[in-house]
């Protein structure tokens, strides 16, 4: 166990007209593991995301971040915005943008660069990138500056929110081989937020669902599926029979098979190259 929830709320203003988002969630995060993080938008998965990455505070519960290894005293937490237009400095280049999460861990100026370069190599990005501006990017390619600036301060766990959910379906793709690629290089803890089940499916190594502010167990398998359900009309929902009912303020993730998954990300890598090397 890496990080852990018990009992967590997050509310929006104070007193009587204060807004409850998050409610109770109690949940175990390992090292080394994907968390698909699922639910509908205004759910409060996304509110959730925040206060682990600590952007929001916590109203009541514990999150304990006490097991999380500490870098240069900064957090070991990073958070990856959903939109990386609003989230990237637009008078900065893209090196001194990604240079700046580096910190103290680069000696001197040969070695910084060498480390940006590297970090733009693992999410697919020229070097010579380096000297543009946000404003000059695509959509897809802001988003992995995002993902490099957050991977440059090495972090314990990444908090991904919505990021691939504006981009159209051919810069979707890329983006999710990336975080796949990182994931196997680099070992890392992720928390991988979206409404959209077979994205997260794709991902994740574990799922929880988040309707209504509440963590709902899934079902041994963690195979995802929409449906309709008592009192939540087009929600997500596991399927029936699968598992034990479980009060939505306590999680027991099931460990999810992946069976094959490390082969279609390997054929859809496959076809990336040879889309670019004209083959189709």
């Amino acid at each position: 166990m890496i990080l852990s929830l018990e009992q967590v709320c997050v509310d929006y203003g104070t007193g009587p007209s204060a807004f409850r988002a998050v409610h109770d969630v109690t949940l175990t995060i390992t090292e080394g593991t994907v968390l698909g993080l699922v639910g509908e938008s205004g759910s409060g998965k996304s509110t959730l995301g925040r206060a682990i990455a600590g952007l929001e505070p916590v109203s009541s519960g514990v999150l304990d971040t006490s097991r999380l290894p500490t870098r240069d005293r900064r957090y070991p937490v990073q958070y990856i915005f959903q939109d990386a237009s609003s989230a990237l400095n637009p008078r900065m280049t893209i090196g001194r943008i990604i240079a700046e999460g580096v910190g103290p861990a680069a000696k001197n100026r040969k070695q910084l660069q060498q480390v940006v370069d590297d970090l733009m190599n693992q999410v697919h990005l020229d070097p010579t990138t380096a000297t543009k501006r946000p404003s000059q990017l695509s959509g897809g390619q802001r988003q992995r500056v995002a993902i490099a600036r957050a991977l440059a301060v090495n972090p314990a766990v990444l908090v991904a929110v919505e990021i691939t959910s504006a981009l159209d379906a051919s810069v979707h793709a890329t983006v999710l081989i990336i975080l796949w690629q990182l994931k196997q290089r680099r070992d890392s803890t992720m928390i991988f937020i979206s409404h959209d089940l077979f994205v997260a499916h794709f991902l994740s190594i574990q799922f929880a669902d988040i309707p209504a502010g509440c963590v709902a167990a899934p079902a041994a398998g963690g195979r995802p599926h929409r449906g309709r359900g008592a009192g939540r009309s087009g929600s997500m929902l596991w399927p029936a029979g699968a598992g034990e009912a479980v009060h939505p303020g306590h999680l027991k993730i099931e460990q999810a098979q992946r069976e094959g998954r490390a082969d279609r990300m390997r054929s859809c890598e496959g076809r990336q190259r040879r889309r670019a090397a004209g083959d189709f």
